[in-house]
């Protein structure tokens, strides 16, 4: 439950404007946002490295 209200309240995705606490949704929505998350590190080290 405490992850659920700190996704919501810190990381939403997508522009979400429902709460996560009770969303279908959560395990995708979150799935997707730390998939996000992780490209754009890559990339960001990719471009710093070249």
């Amino acid at each position: 439950m405490r992850q659920r209200l700190k996704h919501w309240l810190f990381q939403r995705g997508k522009n979400c404007k429902h709460c996560c606490l009770w969303c279908e949704y959560y395990d995708l929505c979150r799935a997707d946002v730390l998939a996000q998350n992780e490209r754009e590190e890559n990339h960001g080290k990719e471009r710093a490295g070249t």
